[in-house]
């Protein structure tokens, strides 16, 4: 089981917070990302604030702000093995489990 060290709510915060970093450092106002994003203001606000909004807006924002880098970063495949004792390391991946119905 996945246990987390930092909440959720506490990530999207810091994500929201280096939204207005990044905002301020390249000298914009929110409406301006906004605007070049294609999002609504209100939207682009929620994102600073609360780190809420859908993946899509923030790799759109990312992107304006040159940040993109760090989604591609998250969703990168799996390296291929490059030797016989790298292969027999992996671990063989959990295949689904299916339950008899009761």
């Amino acid at each position: 089981m996945l246990t987390l060290t930092v909440p959720p709510s506490a990530t999207c915060a810091a994500v929201g917070r280096r939204l207005r970093d990044l905002r301020i450092q390249h000298r914009l106002r929110q409406q301006d990302v906004a605007d070049r994003s294609g999002i609504p203001v209100s939207t682009y606000r929620l994102m600073e604030r609360q780190g809420a909004g859908s993946l899509g807006n923030f790799v759109k924002v990312a992107d304006l702000l040159g940040a993109s880098g760090s989604f591609q970063s998250l969703f990168q495949p799996e390296e291929e093995p490059r030797s016989l004792d790298a292969v027999l390391r992996r671990q063989k991946r959990p295949s689904r489990v299916r339950h008899a119905a009761t």
